[in-house]
C-alpha cells in the first residue's frame, strides 16, 4: 500500500513538471501556432438594425454600399495596406495593429487582396436621406417603434495561452448581417422624393395620403436633416409633419361641410367687418366682399361669412362634427407611435365660436390630421385613420403580417363630400388658389393663413398651409402643405402644391 501511495506521488509531481514546461515554452516562444489555442478573440466588424422599406419594398436605410476591411497583425496583411488606404491611413492602422488585435477600417471601392479581407457592408443612412425626420429615432421617428433587434457580422479568432491572435488564422466568421429582415412603409419613396424636393429647405412640412385608404405616402419636413453628420449645427430635428400649428382658414371648409350636414346654407352680405358683441372681426385687408354664399365666400375667404356661419351652426356641431374627423385627437400612425394631438377647443362664449368659425383661437392641428380631413372629403365623405404601416419582412424577404385594409368610417354624406369637391376646385380656379393650379387643371383645395402669436422683431409670425386633393375629377390623393414663418398660404403653400402634382401627374 506504502508503494503505491509513492508511485502515485511520483507521476502526478511528473505530470505537473511537464504542464508547467509546457506553459513556460507558450509563455516564452515567440511563435504562436494552432498548436496552443486556448482561447478566442471576437472582433465586431458591422452592425444594423431592421431595414425600413417603402411600400414597393424599396429600402429607405442600409443603401449604400460599402466595404470593410479586415486588418490581421501580421506582415501580409500590412504589405497590401497601400492598396487600399493612404500613406498617413496606414501608419495609423500600423500603430495600431501593435496592440496585437485585428482591427477594422471601411472603404468605399472594393480591392482585390491576397491577405486583407474586405466584406460587404452598408451605411445606415445616405447623403440627403429620404424621410431623414420620419426614419431617425433622434426625430422622435419610426426608428423608436420598430424594435431593437440588431444583427452583426463579425470574426472570431483564436488566441495562445498568452492572449495573442495565431498568426496563421483567418478567422471564424459569425454572423447574421446579410439578413432582409425588416418593417414595410406605406411610404412611397418616388412621391415622397417629390415632395422634399418641391419643399426643398424651408420650414414646413408634406403630407400626401391616399384617399381611398388613408395610408401616408409622403411625410416631409424641413429643413433638410443631415442624419450622416448628427452633429451639424444646422440640424433640425422637429418633424412639422406630426407636430400642431394654428390652422386658420383651412378649417373652413370643415364647417362648411357641417353647415351643409345641417341643411345652413345662407347668403351674406359681407361689409368687410362683423361686430360680436364688444369685438369686432375682420376680413383680410378689411376686404368687402359684398354678397356672398358658401362657395364665393370659400373662394374669397370671407372671415365674415364664417363667422356668421358659425354662429348659425353652434360650436357644439361644430367641435362634434371635427372630432370625427380626428381633429384633437392624437393620430396612432403606427403601433404605438402618435402624433401631437392639437386642441380642438370648446368654445363657451359667440366670441369664440366666432374665432372657430375661421380656424383662429386656440384650434391647432397637425399636417397629418388636415389631410386625413380633406380625405374624407375627396373619398365620398369616408374617413380613414392615416396610417403608417404596411406589413413586416421576413428573414428571406418575404412580406409577412400584412395589415388589413381598413373600410373607413362615414363622416358626412355623399352628397356633401360632393359639393365641397366642387366648391374647393372653384377656390383653385376663381379664388385665393390660382397658383396652385396644376398643368392639367385638375387640382382642388383651400388657402390659409393662420395667426401664431408669436412675434418677431414686433411682427407676428403666420402659418400658411395648402390643403387639397388631386385629381379633381377623380380625387387619388390627398395633399396638405404647412409652412412656417411664411406670409400667405396662396404666395408660400400653393405652389409647392402645384410643383408635386404636376410631377405627380408626369410620373402616373
Amino acid at each position: 500500500m506504502k508503494k503505491r501511495i509513492i508511485s502515485f506521488v511520483i507521476v502526478f509531481s511528473l505530470i505537473s513538471c511537464a504542464i508547467t514546461a509546457r506553459v513556460g515554452y507558450i509563455a516564452y516562444n515567440n511563435s504562436a501556432d494552432a498548436g496552443t489555442f486556448v482561447n478566442s478573440y471576437t472582433l465586431s466588424v458591422a452592425k444594423k438594425e431592421l431595414t425600413i422599406y417603402d411600400c414597393n419594398k424599396r429600402k429607405l436605410n442600409y443603401l449604400n454600399k460599402k466595404y470593410a476591411v479586415v486588418i490581421r497583425p501580421n506582415k501580409e496583411c500590412m504589405s497590401e495596406l497601400n492598396k487600399v488606404f493612404s500613406e498617413y491611413q496606414c501608419q495609423n492602422i500600423i500603430d495600431d495593429l501593435k496592440s496585437g488585435f485585428p482591427v477594422v477600417r471601411f472603404t468605399k471601392e472594393k480591392v482585390e487582396c491576397k491577405y486583407l479581407k474586405l466584406y460587404e457592408v452598408y451605411d445606415k443612412y445616405s447623403d440627403n436621406q429620404l424621410c431623414a425626420h420620419l426614419i431617425s429615432s433622434a426625430s422622435s421617428g419610426i426608428e423608436n417603434y420598430i424594435g431593437t433587434e440588431q444583427f452583426e457580422l463579425k470574426i472570431s479568432f483564436p488566441q495562445d495561452a498568452n492572449g495573442r491572435i495565431l498568426s496563421g488564422s483567418e478567422g471564424e466568421l459569425i454572423s447574421n448581417y446579410y439578413t432582409d429582415k425588416g418593417v414595410c412603409l406605406t411610404i412611397d419613396s418616388s412621391i415622397q422624393r417629390i415632395c422634399e424636393k418641391a419643399l426643398g429647405n424651408k420650414k414646413g412640412a408634406v403630407v400626401v395620403t391616399d384617399v381611398k385608404t388613408g395610408n401616408i405616402l409622403a411625410l416631409a419636413s424641413g429643413p433638410r436633416l443631415d442624419l450622416k453628420n448628427p452633429e451639424n449645427a444646422n440640424n433640425d430635428y422637429l418633424n412639422r409633419a406630426i407636430n400642431s400649428y394654428a390652422v386658420g382658414s383651412v378649417f373652413k371648409i370643415f364647417v362648411a361641410a357641417c353647415a351643409l350636414e345641417n341643411n345652413i346654407n345662407p347668403t351674406y352680405e359681407c361689409t368687410g367687418k362683423i361686430k360680436i358683441h364688444d369685438t369686432e372681426f375682420h376680413c383680410s385687408d378689411s376686404t368687402l366682399h359684398g354678397k356672398q354664399n358658401m362657395k364665393k365666400a370659400l373662394a374669397n375667404s370671407c372671415n365674415c361669412y364664417f363667422i356668421n356661419l358659425a354662429l348659425k351652426i353652434g360650436s357644439e356641431r361644430i367641435i362634434e362634427f371635427a372630432d370625427k374627423l380626428g381633429f384633437g385627437c392624437a393620430q396612432e400612425i403606427y403601433p404605438s407611435f402618435f402624433t401631437k394631438s392639437g386642441i380642438l377647443p370648446a368654445p363657451s362664449t359667440d366670441g369664440q365660436t366666432a374665432l372657430l368659425g375661421f380656424g383662429q383661437g386656440r384650434l391647432s392641428a397637425t399636417p397629418i390630421q388636415v389631410a386625413a380631413a380633406i380625405g374624407a372629403i375627396a373619398n365620398n365623405g369616408i374617413f380613414h385613420s392615416p396610417n403608417l404601416r404596411h406589413c413586416d419582412i421576413s428573414d428571406n424577404s418575404e412580406k409577412i403580417n400584412i395589415l388589413p385594409q381598413s373600410k373607413g368610417i362615414r363622416v358626412m354624406s355623399e352628397k356633401t363630400a360632393q359639393t365641397l369637391c366642387e366648391y374647393m376646385k372653384y377656390v383653385v380656379t376663381n379664388g385665393t388658389a390660382s397658383a396652385a393650379q396644376s398643368k392639367s387643371n385638375k387640382s382642388a383645395g383651400k388657402t390659409s393663413t393662420a395667426q401664431t402669436g408669436i412675434y418677431e422683431n414686433g411682427e407676428e409670425l403666420y402659418n400658411a398651409w395648402f390643403a387639397g386633393f388631386y385629381p379633381c375629377d377623380n380625387p387619388k390623393y390627398s395633399i396638405t402643405i404647412l409652412r412656417e414663418a411664411a406670409i400667405s398660404g396662396s404666395i408660400d403653400c400653393c405652389p409647392i402644391f402645384k410643383t408635386i402634382v404636376d410631377n405627380l401627374e408626369f410620373s402616373d
